[in-house]
């Protein structure tokens, strides 16, 4: 099996400190201001725009699809995100 999707979800700042701060599961952002928490959210998103670049250079095939969860509701995102994967596989079947 090869990786050929990637699928993003981002939202806002001050949206993703709120559910982070919200969950019981600790996370680093519980504990910092909400200065020093953007500035990770930037680091994070810096990290993985560079692990992405990297991705892509040596799989050129690989497809990222990115979704801001604080501008569609989460059924909205799933139902696009299966009609993505569906129509792909369609592409790939031989025709008759």
């Amino acid at each position: 099996r090869t990786l050929n999707t990637v699928v993003l979800l981002d939202a806002d700042d001050q949206i993703l400190i709120e559910r982070i701060r919200s969950r019981k599961k600790m996370h680093s952002i519980q504990q910092r201001d909400d200065i020093d928490s953007i500035h990770l959210l930037d680091r994070y998103r810096e990290i993985y725009r560079l692990l992405l670049q990297n991705l892509t250079a040596i799989s050129p095939g690989v497809r990222i699809i990115q979704y801001r969860t604080d501008e569609a509701p989460v059924d909205e995102i799933c139902n696009d995100f299966v009609q993505t994967l569906l129509t792909n596989q369609n592409r790939k079947q031989p025709s008759n």
